[in-house]
């Protein structure tokens, strides 16, 4: 099964407004919920909030783990630095270590080698490789990021499904 990240054409004029189709991405999602036994989707509330209480609500009986207090899906990377930050080091920290592989997808390659380490008070968070207007993309790498921290978080609250049955 392939990913799929969404990336502005560059066939297009730099003024041209271009935007992530947003039914097809909660097509994507609605596909992934129903296909899969979903036990935690994090999702950055930047620019999605309305999807993403959408999604919170309509899965919050079968998502397992929140991703904050109030919601099972938002994740607000921008007011979550402390935690956003050690998941940004444990993530890069395996990826160096080969504990985390990706299928190869070039996007997903890119965004991640765009990633330029950001320094704050908790240590190293990442950023855009040339500042925050920089063409180069890092949508993917915080994609996977909310990923591995959804999947960190389930595997650490030890509600692992086990003989089809959730255990809590």
């Amino acid at each position: 099964e392939t990913i799929h990240i969404w990336e502005r054409p560059e066939v297009l004029d730099p003024e041209e407004k271009w935007q992530v189709s947003r039914p097809e991405a909660d097509g994507y999602v609605q596909n992934a919920m129903a296909k899969y036994k979903v036990a935690a989707f994090f999702s950055d509330v930047e620019f999605w909030e309305t999807y993403v209480d959408q999604w919170s609500q309509q899965f919050r009986g079968t998502l397992r783990i929140k991703a904050g207090p109030e919601s099972y899906v938002g994740w607000d990377m921008r007011g979550r630095l402390k935690e956003s930050t050690f998941a940004n080091e444990r993530l890069r920290q395996a990826v160096e270590d080969h504990a985390i592989l990706h299928s190869g997808d070039p996007i997903l390659k890119r965004h991640a080698l765009n990633c330029e380490i950001r320094l704050n008070s908790f240590g190293q968070s990442f950023g855009k490789r040339g500042g925050r207007e920089s063409k180069h993309k890092v949508d993917g790498w915080a994609a996977m990021l909310l990923a591995d921290m959804a999947r960190t978080k389930y595997l650490e609250s030890g509600k692992q499904k086990q003989g089809g049955v959730f255990y809590e």
